[in-house]
């Protein structure tokens, strides 16, 4: 018996296997289409976008307008409509970066730049991506 793989699982496997995506937002202030490669972390059916310290356009983007469209590009190439939610409360922050260090690619970039927990809840932007469905 052959089974088949559904569209949803085929998104599951690439968001676990493929770590960059791009993503397309609208600028805030040109209203301009922006579409930018990502490092993208997917855990127990949620997926989130982080990126180093700083205040970065596409978080600002995001969070002057939440909707956006979500690349995915190597394994499965589909262009999927998705909403922002920017995590702010400390407390979430802290339980994301806590289990993204175990579980993800982040703990490479932690480690490349060299940066503690408190730094990243701090000062790094945070947004949990919610796909449209189709």
């Amino acid at each position: 018996m052959r089974t088949t793989c559904t569209v949803e699982d085929q998104i599951r496997r690439a968001l676990a296997e493929d770590p960059f995506v791009d993503i397309t937002t609208v600028g805030r202030k040109t209203k301009l289409a922006r579409r930018i490669e990502i490092w993208c972390h997917y855990h127990d059916g949620r997926i989130f976008l982080t990126g180093r310290p700083g205040k970065p356009h596409w978080y600002a983007n995001l969070c002057a307008n939440s909707d956006f469209t979500f690349h995915l590009k190597k394994s499965v190439q589909r262009d999927i409509s998705a909403k922002a939610r920017p995590i702010t409360d400390e407390f979430e922050r802290r339980a994301v970066f806590t289990r993204m260090q175990g579980f993800s690619n982040l703990s490479v970039l932690y480690n490349l730049i060299n940066l503690k927990i408190d730094e990243w809840v701090r000062d790094s932007p945070l947004v949990e991506v919610v796909l449209n469905a189709e």
